[in-house]
């Protein structure tokens, strides 16, 4: 089985500079390896990353670097059309990967954009992590319009949190309720045990 997982278009994979999603695709990607599975990483590029595209493990785990115009990262006002030109990239490394599943973090309307420039290759999956899942078209009718046209096209939605669920579906009425399932982060057993002992070691460590 083939799987690509996309990050958001800010921040680049491996989390070199940080973020929640970010390390949460770099932890999840190694366990599917172990189960398997083909594991593709799709993320923003990054002059701190040696190469366009990085193989990982023993060849299992691929990282694939989408670079993008400088401009794109220097004004607030470009936020919308970085995130329009990653994901339109997204799709063609999708669309030349062919995986049998692609699950996207935070970004239906990134998904709807991927999907059109992929020809919607592979079964689609979308994580929302948190209640700000998208940029803003500055526009409340506008954003909510083209939101539902990338939930629609999910085969399913995967909030992180039932509050997460209710928030979506006060947010966005037209979802399939059959289509939304919860899906709980999960945790290192080996950082959190319910001592705390480990825990406080691996805080320890961090700090020194």
């Amino acid at each position: 089985m083939r799987v690509c997982l996309v990050a958001p278009e800010l921040l680049p994979v491996p989390p070199i500079r940080g973020g929640a999603i970010e390390a949460w695709i770099d932890a999840v990607a190694p366990q599917l390896a172990q189960r398997g599975v083909e594991v593709h990483i799709i993320s923003v590029g990054d002059p701190r990353l040696s190469s366009s595209s990085q193989r990982i493990g023993p060849g299992r785990v691929t990282y694939h670097y989408v670079d993008l115009p400088r401009i794109l990262s220097r004004f607030p006002l470009t936020t919308i059309a970085r995130g329009a030109v990653y994901f339109r990239r997204v799709g063609r490394l999708i669309a030349r990967l062919q995986p049998d599943l692609v699950h996207h973090h935070n970004r239906p309307l990134g998904l709807l954009i991927a999907k059109g420039a992929s020809n919607g290759a592979g079964r689609q999956l979308l994580s929302i992590h948190n209640i700000d899942y998208g940029w803003c078209l500055s526009s409340r009718r506008i954003d909510r319009l083209f939101f539902a046209k990338g939930f629609a096209r999910c085969d399913r939605i995967l909030p992180v949190s039932d509050f997460l669920g209710s928030y979506l579906a006060r947010r966005v009425p037209s979802i399939d309720p059959q289509r939304m399932h919860t899906l709980h982060n999960g945790v290192d057993p080996q950082v959190f045990s319910p001592n705390g002992a480990a825990m406080w070691t691996r805080l320890q460590q961090l700090r020194d």
